[in-house]
């Protein structure tokens, strides 16, 4: 057989092969395929592909974290100088920590978790060590402990306490970024965290939330009166604006919501403003739906029969959604809206002055 017949003989079983192949029927779900590109697998082969810089309060620096693989990295980064360093050498670090928590950890593996940049002048972060030690009880479970003595003195016949149950240490450090040291700190007190509806100022002296459409406020006084009972009728609250409605709302909120009733519009929901440093002021967008149309529905599975609702949806070639910034100043409780023709203005002269590449 010569060399060309060899090499067509061999070409034909392949193109055999490959129609049967083809033919080959599907009688199951190939779940290890599935699998292969499940969230899960991707992720041990995908790590950052973004910076989600965190920036410094009282300087242009930022910092931010990397995972390329190799494990994650901390950086800090100086626009004006030009120049980016890590945050601290990580073997050096996994080190130390090791040293105080006993156990072997490694540059790559380092679980540091809730890092903070504090004052801009340290971090603070937490290891999860292997450690066991008794856990802590809540305090609704100290006051049941309580109650139950009470009730055993009384000839009552007090609970049988629960065995304890423990969980992984966590350490708390500081690095100080002069003196690039670390130091390990004791454990702080949780503070009660505020409501989900409360976005809080930088100084924590105030809160704005909305309801009913507009926009209101809260200091920190009635804040905590709130987190303390959540019925207190001394609570003092502030609206900032009026005219908000179901089509033109100064938040979403609800608005969109074709089940809300009045009463859930009655209700704190959180506003999604953007507080200046001083806390002062605060800016958000505001979007008018009035020249869009409704879009009609039945609710089929509503009881005890079809309900016919409606939302706003835009069609293709229908006016959409027009967007306006808002600026509201907490001392003089106003706002004004910032025009769109002039924003853009100002917005084009600003980039004019940057070089052109």
């Amino acid at each position: 057989m010569t060399l060309l017949k060899k090499a067509l003989f061999v070409m034909a079983l392949l193109c055999y092969g490959a129609v049967n192949a083809q033919q080959t029927p599907v009688t199951k779900a190939n779940y290890e395929l599935a699998e292969r590109f499940s969230s899960k697998k991707i992720g041990t082969m995908v790590f950052s592909t973004q910076v989600s810089p965190r920036w410094f309060k009282n300087s242009n620096k930022f910092w931010y974290n990397f995972n390329d693989g190799n494990g994650v990295k901390y950086y800090v980064v100086d626009p004006v100088a030009g120049t980016k360093t890590e945050l601290w050498d990580m073997a050096d670090m996994a080190a130390q920590i090791s040293e105080i928590t006993k156990d072997p950890f490694d540059a790559q593996h380092l679980p540091i978790q809730g890092l903070k940049l504090v004052d801009d002048k340290y971090f603070t972060f937490t290891v999860q060590s292997t450690m066991l030690v008794p856990k802590k009880e809540k305090k609704s479970d100290k006051d049941s402990e309580v109650k139950d003595g009470k009730d055993a003195k009384e000839g009552q016949e007090a609970k049988p306490k629960k065995p304890v149950q423990k969980e992984k240490k966590k350490f708390h450090f500081k690095y100080d970024l002069a003196t690039r040291t670390l130091t390990e700190v004791e454990e702080k007190e949780e503070e009660k965290p505020y409501p989900n509806w409360a976005n809080v100022s930088p100084d924590e002296k105030m809160a704005i939330y909305s309801k009913d459409f507009n926009i209101w406020c809260m200091d920190m006084e009635n804040l905590k009166k709130f987190m303390e009972n959540s019925k207190d009728s001394t609570i003092v609250e502030t609206q900032i604006t009026t005219d908000g409605t179901r089509e033109y709302p100064y938040v979403s909120g609800r608005s969109g919501d074709p089940y809300a009733t009045e009463k859930d519009l009655k209700k704190r929901s959180f506003c999604p403003g953007s507080w200046s440093p001083d806390s002062k002021h605060f800016a958000m967008v505001r979007t008018d739906l009035r020249k869009v149309k409704d879009l009609w529905v039945i609710n089929v599975l509503a009881q005890p029969r079809p309900k016919l609702e409606s939302y706003k949806y835009q069609m293709p070639g229908e006016p959409s959604p027009e967007q306006h910034l808002y600026l509201f100043s907490l001392e003089t409780k106003s706002h004004k809206h910032i025009k769109t023709a002039a924003f853009k203005d100002q917005t084009l002269k600003l980039l004019s002055q940057f070089p052109k590449h």
